[in-house]
């Protein structure tokens, strides 16, 4: 997936992501788009646009001691789509296997970076 003229999203199968800046060559990392704080700032928009999924088919309806709103942390494995930054997470990661593999898009509206 191309962002434009600037970045480059890379994915493999067993979803692996790499973001390059395609002027530069360099693998760019959350800090490097999202700034120093960027894991309080992206768990804060990853909460926000995870609750609205919170309806038993894409995460479970309420959390639990297991599956809560602490597990949702940024992980490193995001995509840069035309309109969203999207965070995949591994079955089991912050639900249970049943509801499988989840993606939360952040709208790039969200980041400072997009609006430059």
């Amino acid at each position: 997936d191309c962002d434009g003229d600037n970045f480059l999203t890379i994915t493999t199968w067993d979803y692996r992501t790499s973001v390059f800046d395609v002027k530069t060559g360099k693998v760019l990392t959350e800090e490097d788009l999202f700034g120093a704080d960027y894991k309080r700032k992206v768990h804060r928009l990853l909460v926000k646009y995870a609750t609205p999924l919170r309806n038993d088919t894409i995460l479970p309806a309420e959390e639990d001691d297991l599956y809560s709103n602490d597990q949702i942390q940024p992980n490193g494995r995001f995509i840069l789509t035309d309109s969203t930054v999207m965070y995949i997470f591994h079955k089991y990661e912050i639900a249970y296997g049943v509801f499988g593999n989840i993606f939360i898009d952040i709208p790039k509206s969200e980041f400072e970076i997009f609006s430059k």
